[in-house]
């Protein structure tokens, strides 16, 4: 599975925000050769790169501020990287019109696994993810438990809803067969 590479450039910028140039230098020298080849600049927003490339980075910015600092990164990248047109949709619409269209949101940063939505009510949807649980082919534990809902409730913030959670339910590392995530809003 690849990540899109405006998700990498966003990431890169907010580790060099908060923590510096020599964060990004480090994060580089840190992941496999490979990983250094595909981070090879310029990177191209369009792009596609190796999950691993964003599994490293995830676990990256754990390692440095926690899992607090990984949530915020995730929400930064939701707020950079929602194109003008995700962003007339978000102005025009509700937050239902956003999370109804989840699986489509999953493609623009991953070309693998599925997403599915269920509405349960205006206010409230249910999503599972499906993918494998390769670290080296799939996304992360860590997208699951702390990046996905920080990215879901960024995007609810960017959606004008107040009270905004997501929190996940069950994992595929755990050996579900699927992340169930929860979102609910005000």
């Amino acid at each position: 599975m690849n990540v899109k590479g405006s998700a990498l450039i966003h990431g890169l910028a907010w580790i060099e925000e908060r923590y510096g140039r020599d964060a990004v230098a480090r994060y580089h020298a840190g992941v496999d050769p490979a990983s250094q080849e595909a981070l090879r600049p310029p990177l191209h927003g369009h792009g596609w790169y190796p999950v691993h490339v964003w599994n490293a980075m995830a676990e990256a910015v754990a390692a440095a501020g926690g899992t607090e600092a990984l949530r915020e990164f995730a929400r930064e990248v939701a707020q950079r990287d929602l194109s003008l047109p995700y962003r007339v949709l978000l102005s025009i619409g509700s937050p239902a019109t956003l999370f109804k269209r989840a699986g489509l949101l999953w493609t623009k940063y991953f070309d693998g696994g599925t997403f599915e939505t269920i509405p349960e009510a205006d206010n409230r949807f249910r999503h599972f993810l499906r993918a494998g649980v390769d670290p080296v082919r799939d996304p992360a534990r860590l997208t699951c438990e702390v990046a996905i809902p920080a990215w879901q409730e960024g995007s609810l913030v960017l959606a004008g809803a107040s009270g905004g959670r997501s929190r996940h339910l069950e994992c595929r590392f755990d050996g579900q067969p699927a992340c169930e995530f929860l979102v609910t809003w005000d």
